[in-house]
């Protein structure tokens, strides 16, 4: 039947009236080229008709049921999916109610109610089991396809509920099966659901080489579209590494594809992944202009998520230039809508970044019940990466409010997550938090314990770059610390080297913020070290970086560290001749205060990006990550 999951015309197709079938072929071509309202008038058109038989009804039916899951009206889609599943069944038609119940399933992990659509999945396994037993096991390649599609499913609400080992077996099945009917396509979509379990753990080499290999039978198919898709998801994932420039040089690859195909959904999509490297790497004018372009598509489109995704990149944007209440603003919007939409996922994002807005407005009670209704809602959902990433930001809000106890009891919840997970981001997490937890110990031991910790995360191949930044300052810090308890002066150059690595990371994400930050505490080390001359320099580059990018704050604190060392030029000529100790330099210089107000901003940086960034990751690259469905 034409409800399945392909554009041409095959053997699915049997059954339908000619001129039906004709029809629902430009529908499901509309639908491809992202033309959505266009498809569904013809669809529309279609059901007002009348003296459809049942087959066609079906059909109509199903495809209407995934337009409404493109423009986001999931609930309507899922009304839709419900009718076509009860007439499959009482025409004895197990096949089509397979098909429904897969749409079923798509419906159920957008909107968040990954146990619902567990349940479609098994009613379909079972209906399937039916077809196998009256085929005697020689089921024919729709049979087969269906199956693969419904693993498909599985594998997407496992991923979703946090069961990466689940999810990865549901795909590799499904993989098994396009293989077997030699759909190469297929196969290619297989690779990109399996290169997102890979990225789901941390593991982003092995995720580039499935990618690459799905973008490699893409590329010998001639299908440009899912050549776009490939690259999409190639750039997410240097994206994630934090090498922006080889992530833009994917995304514009895939911009110019989708382009020309025309495809415009994909393209608001490839203007909203441009838009976050530009945030990224500080030119919020570019962020905005890319996320509005991104903003207009799905406007005219109808695209409901889209609109929502846009208005909270949007206040992101806010967030940045410090017009808190325009952010609050559009963080509501963007919740009002995920809520009308019933994205329980995305609910709680946007729960989480109103309660970062609300933490920068100083009202801590409003930001803490954002984040633990953001909390519950992933709770509910049962995923743990989600879960983890609250969690880290409750536990260190407790430690800057001094409720150790409160501090733990996120730990510990923590530290379980960690232990039933197998992901190594979550694991990087809750080490980075365990040694927070021990650094804010007044012990020296416990202070020790926690250098050592954060010294093997640094030393790890990255997962999240924002968990390495604030690994590395927070290891300067007790460095620091421990130079002035033992006098060892090899701990200083150990802090500069961090401060090297700092710098690299900085300049391979092109983020200014942190190219400053990290200038500014440089040249304290060069002033420690009595290299008056570096020490200007540095602060005369960290202000032009800061002045550049409009980063006003940033500016005004370099700012008065530069006039501050050139009002007291000769005061610091004359300490420079007494060749003081680096411990009586550090305290002059007032690093520790500069480490702890870097520290903060980190903090903060780390909530904002790891919540946003991790979960906005994951609203872009599902439709190219979770193929197959599409």
């Amino acid at each position: 039947m034409c409800a399945g999951f392909c554009v041409t015309t095959t053997e699915e197709d049997r059954g339908l009236t000619g001129s039906t079938c004709d029809e629902l072929f430009r529908a499901k071509v509309l639908l491809e080229r992202g033309e959505y309202r266009a498809s569904l008038k013809l669809v529309e058109a279609a059901a007002t008709r009348g003296g459809l038989t049942i087959d066609d009804s079906l059909a109509w039916r199903l495809l209407e049921g995934r337009l409404r899951v493109k423009l986001g009206e999931l609930r309507r889609a899922l009304a839709l999916v419900d009718e076509a599943v009860q007439t499959a069944r009482g025409s004895d038609d197990h096949l089509v109610a397979v098909q429904a119940l897969t749409i079923r399933a798509e419906v159920s992990w957008r909107s968040g109610e990954f146990k619902e659509g567990l349940q479609s999945v098994e009613e379909g396994e079972e209906l399937l089991a039916r077809l196998e037993l009256k085929h005697e096991g020689n089921l024919d390649d729709r049979i087969n396809w269906t199956k693969s599609e419904l693993l498909h499913q599985k594998g997407t609400l496992l991923w979703y509920s946090g069961d990466l080992d689940g999810a990865s077996e549901c795909h590799q099945r499904s993989l098994k099966i396009k293989e077997k009917l030699g759909n190469q396509q297929g196969m290619a979509d297989s690779l990109n659901n399996l290169g997102l379990v890979l990225v789901s753990k941390g593991n982003l080499d092995k995720a580039t080489e499935y990618y690459e290999r799905s973008l490699s039978i893409s590329e010998e198919l001639g299908n440009k579209w899912n050549v776009a898709t490939s690259l999409n998801n190639i750039g997410i994932v240097f994206t994630s590494k934090g090498d922006l420039d080889k992530a833009l040089e994917y995304y514009e690859r895939s911009l110019s594809i989708r382009e020309g195909l025309g495809r415009r959904q994909d393209i608001a999509q490839s203007l909203v992944n441009i838009g976050v490297v530009y945030e990224k790497r500080g030119d919020l004018d570019q962020a905005v202009e890319h996320y509005q372009g991104s903003l207009a598509i799905n406007e005219a489109l109808g695209a409901k998520q889209g609109i929502a995704l846009g208005v909270n990149n949007l206040g992101g944007i806010y967030l940045l230039r410090g017009d808190l209440d325009q952010a609050l603003e559009y963080y509501q919007r963007s919740l009002i809508i995920y809520r009308e939409l019933g994205i329980k996922q995305a609910v709680a994002m946007a729960l989480a970044n109103v309660g970062e807005t609300y933490l920068k407005k100083g009202n801590l009670k409003k930001a803490l019940e954002s984040y633990q209704q953001s909390l519950a809602i992933y709770k509910e959902t049962g995923n743990d990466p989600l879960v983890a990433i609250v969690l880290f930001d409750l536990m260190v809000i407790a430690l800057e409010q001094e409720e150790h106890a409160l501090a733990q009891q996120h730990l510990q919840e923590l530290e379980q997550i960690t232990e039933r997970a197998d992901n190594r981001i979550i694991d990087q997490r809750y080490r980075v938090a365990m040694a927070l937890s021990l650094k804010a110990s007044k012990r020296t031991r416990s202070k020790m314990k926690a250098a050592e910790i954060l010294e093997q995360v640094v030393g790890e191949e990255v997962g999240d770059h924002s968990l390495t930044v604030i690994a590395m300052i927070h290891l300067c810090d007790l460095l620091l610390f421990e130079l002035k308890m033992t006098r060892d002066e090899e701990l200083f150059k150990e802090i500069k080297d961090l401060t090297s690595q700092l710098l690299e990371i900085a300049e391979k994400q092109a983020s200014p913020s942190l190219r400053a930050e990290t200038y500014l505490l440089q040249s304290k080390l060069a002033l420690i070290e009595l290299d008056l001359g570096r020490a200007r320099k540095l602060l005369r580059v960290a202000h032009s970086i800061a002045q550049e990018k409009g980063l006003k704050a940033l500016a005004r604190t370099v700012g008065q560290e530069r006039d501050l060392l050139q009002s007291k030029l000769h005061q610091w000529a004359n300490i420079i001749e007494q060749q003081p100790s680096k411990q009586e330099m550090i305290d002059l210089t007032k690093l520790e205060k500069l480490l702890e107000r870097m520290i903060r901003k980190t903090e903060v940086n780390l909530r904002e990006r790891s919540d946003r960034q991790t979960t906005k990751g994951k609203d872009l690259g599902i439709r190219e990550w979770l193929k197959g469905s599409e």
